[in-house]
Formats: C-alpha cells, structure tokens, sequence
C-alpha cells in the first residue's frame, strides 16, 4: 500500500503542508522469545504461561515510503506504552486479544538514529483461527512475524538535505500535546518490506487526514 508521499494528497503537498494522521505501520519480530528468567531480570511483569517477544516498534529512519518519526515523537510513544499496557491482537480484532505489550519501553540509539524498543507477551493458548497451530509456534516457525502499530499524530513535509524530494515527518505539535498516541499493536499477515525495520502504510488516505499548510 502507499504512503503519503504517493497519495493525491502526497502528490499535491508543498514544503512546510501538514498532515493529521490515524494510520498503521508495520514492523517485523526479528528477535527470539526471551526465557522467564531473562524476564525476571529485566524486571517484566509477565503472566503465567505467555511467551514474551523483543519488538523494534519503530525508528527515527526515512522509511519506503519516505516518512520518519522524531526522537520526541518515539519518546512521547515509550512514556505512554510505560503508563499502561495496550491490547495486542490478531489482525486488529478487538475479540482476538491475544496478549498485551509490557510497561518496559526504550528509547535506543542505534547508529545516527534511535529506535523504539519494547516487549510483547502472547499467550501460549492463543491459537491462529481454524488452524491446529498456537500463534507463538507460528511465529517461533516464521509463518507470522509481521506487527501492525496504530498510532495517531502530526506529520510535516520538510526538506530533506539527503535528497532531492522532501520527507513527510512525524512530529509533536506543542499547541496540541495530546495528538500523538499510541494507540495498539496487532499480529498481521501483512509482509513488511524485506529487509526494512518499519513500514508505515496508508488506505484511503484522502478520507483519514486533513491537509493544511498553516495549521
């Protein structure tokens, strides 16, 4: 699916146009199961008989679809995913629960940018639908690894020094501190780009933002 930069909307944007936006990404279990004892360690609060995932949410990288976030938007997304835990479900069913994300986010930096890291936990009776088969043993056997996160914000078309086309920017707007949320995570069957660590993507974009240049 196309991001912004490819929407009518996308196409139509000058320097310094900004975006609402509700919208997934998707990002990719890259990372083996970690033990109950290595949760322990690392002071998670995990419940009984649930498998706990590593998870790269997101990053401050120009992405596929030449949208990046801001360390303060991942820092905004960290304090919020450490006040409360958020629903994880199967393909964004509000009746597929099948875990939930631990109040142990990071915000890392990795190389010349930073990373959103954090945890997942699903339990282990959590099965994929009309399948003999549990979902952590779906994604232990790499048959489902891709992770959608919905979250909600304010994006800008600013310039970029690296290119010759601008790059649609997730930022905190300090007039309205509340519009940046995360707002959940599911597992998907969507294949994320090989290779990439998020892949944000966008329907019917036209419908689900509003564009102004002087917001």
């Amino acid at each position: 699916m196309a991001g912004i930069f490819d929407s009518e909307v996308g196409k139509k944007a000058t320097i310094g146009a900004k975006l609402d936006v509700q919208t997934h990404f998707d990002c990719q279990i890259t990372h083996k199961a970690i033990s109950r004892d290595q949760a322990v360690t690392l002071g998670l609060d995990v419940p009984e008989k649930y498998t706990v995932w590593p998870v790269d949410f997101c990053n401050t990288e120009i992405d596929r679809h030449n949208e990046r976030f801001t360390k303060s938007v991942l820092d905004v997304f960290k304090d919020q995913m450490n006040a409360r835990s958020f629903t994880f479900n199967l393909f964004h069913r509000s009746d597929k629960g099948i875990g939930k994300t631990l109040r142990k986010a990071t915000v890392e930096q990795v190389g010349a940018g930073y990373v959103l890291k954090g945890f997942i936990a699903i339990s282990d009776k959590a099965k994929l639908p009309d399948q003999d088969i549990t979902v952590n043993d779906a994604i232990t056997e790499g048959i489902y690894i891709d992770v959608s996160v919905e979250v909600m914000g304010t994006t800008e078309y600013v310039s970029d020094a690296q290119g010759d086309r601008g790059v649609w920017e997730y930022y905190n707007d300090p007039t309205r501190p509340g519009r940046t949320q995360f707002i959940g995570a599911a597992l998907v069957n969507l294949g994320a780009q090989p290779g990439a660590t998020i892949v944000k993507s966008i329907g019917s974009i036209e419908k689900e933002v509003k564009l102004s240049e002087n917001m």
